[in-house]
């Protein structure tokens, strides 16, 4: 399953599927004149979208609007868990842990690849400590694919009480997913985001670039599939806690 839905996601990734579909449309305007040019048009279309409009932070908003940083952050953490080895994650939960020197800090991931490992767990041990982590107070699970086994499998090494804070560090877009789970399975945490790609006030910023774009639209995208499909297996109680 893990497998499918990987490749699923390659395809359906904005950059991805615009070359696709205008593939497609070259190979039908040899067969069928007509229907090609019809899907190069859309190609086109769809390709000048992602170059022009800010369409990512547009699909992005509903959902990184749902958790902003606590205006007053809490005064004690007994942990702090940091979901994926991307470096604004890595970053922030380095940064967090020196607010509060007493916390533990857990980071959970396994390999973000289709095939093989990619050693995050072993390249995220070794920047939080290069961040000023201690090795003492740092805990590492890298066998977690999905964000409901980054959550259940950090939940069980670390077995945390319910009188306990605890901070979850992800990025905005994937926050609302995260601490969906976190509730589904009884780990109440304080939401700590670390990057949005929408500007939080809703001012849209128009960057022209079809890469970034494409990049962060297919991040927004992913969660909401995600969300329903979460929804579906019963792994969250609702896709907007």
């Amino acid at each position: 399953m893990f497998v499918l839905t990987k490749i699923i996601a390659l395809i359906f990734l904005p950059a991805n599927f615009v070359v696709l579909l205008l593939a497609v449309g070259a190979v039908l305007c040899w067969m069928r004149p007509r229907a090609g040019r019809v899907v190069v048009t859309a190609a086109a279309a769809a390709g000048l979208s992602l170059l022009l409009l800010p369409v990512d932070q547009w699909a992005a908003y509903p959902l990184e609007s749902q958790y902003l940083r606590p205006p007053s952050p809490p005064k004690h953490v007994d942990g702090i868990l940091i979901l994926g080895g991307s470096m604004p994650n890595l970053v922030e939960g380095a940064a967090v842990a020196r607010r509060y020197p007493e916390a533990k800090v857990v980071f959970s991931g396994g390999s973000v690849y289709l095939f093989g490992d990619d050693g995050s767990a072993q390249y995220a041990s070794e920047t939080l400590r290069a961040l000023g982590v201690s090795a003492g107070r740092l805990v590492i699970e890298g066998k977690s694919l999905t964000t409901f086994e980054n959550i259940e499998f950090s939940r069980a090494q670390v077995k945390p009480k319910s009188d306990e804070v605890w901070l979850l560090v992800t990025t905005a877009i994937h926050m609302t997913r995260a601490n969906a789970v976190a509730q589904h399975l009884g780990w109440r945490m304080v939401p700590w985001t670390s990057e949005n790609i929408a500007d939080g006030s809703h001012e849209v910023y128009w960057v022209f670039n079809y890469s970034k774009t494409s990049y962060d639209l297919g991040r927004a995208l992913h969660e909401y599939e995600a969300l329903i499909a979460y929804r579906v297996e019963g792994k969250i109680d609702t896709m907007s806690p």
